[in-house]
């Protein structure tokens, strides 16, 4: 069970006109139906990043949405160690049309989703064409991007700002 294992702050720094403020995002849910509903239902004020395609994806970023809850698509992307490389991640070999496509199908896994935060990911956002593809995708379905930094220096924010997309980032 995989609920809950990471919980992150996010301190919204101010882009393309946001205020500062500092925001919980509640990371990994999807997996767990009980798990879900309890969380979904405490008054507590979060996020909710979701993986896509996960068997209760859709029914927990739904009740979240109904219950007032943002909520965020947690992509899976490629890291550095290749012993994780799972099903369903976006990976730096892909065309920018499967990126936009996988990307797509995951929001229909994940209904409501006003973002994207990256799971894993190290290589993928270390790669700029890769997220160049991502981030025009992205901007297409008018989404914002949530950077959990699982690489410190890289040209993403750069890339957000110049292709206006609001982006945020991990700071803890």
């Amino acid at each position: 069970m995989r609920f809950l294992h990471c919980i992150f702050l996010l301190l919204f720094l101010p882009s393309v006109n946001y205020a500062n403020k500092l925001s919980i995002i509640v990371s990994d849910v999807g997996d767990s139906l009980q798990l879900g509903q309890r969380l979904i239902n405490s008054p507590h004020a979060f996020t909710l990043a979701v993986f896509p395609h996960m068997e209760q994806s859709k029914y927990l970023a739904e009740l979240s949405y109904q219950k007032g809850k943002d909520v965020l698509v947690y992509m899976p992307m490629e890291p550095k160690n290749s012993a994780y490389v799972k099903k369903n991640m976006l990976m730096q070999s892909m065309s920018a049309g499967d990126i936009k496509n996988k990307l797509e199908d995951s929001l229909r896994s994940v209904p409501h989703a006003f973002g994207v935060a990256n799971y894993m990911g190290s290589a993928f956002v270390s790669d700029s064409l890769a997220m160049e593809n991502l981030l025009s995708a992205i901007k297409s379905n008018q989404l914002a991007f949530i950077d959990s930094k699982t690489v410190l220096k890289t040209g993403v924010k750069s890339l957000a700002r110049q292709l206006s997309i609001p982006y945020f980032s991990r700071d803890v």
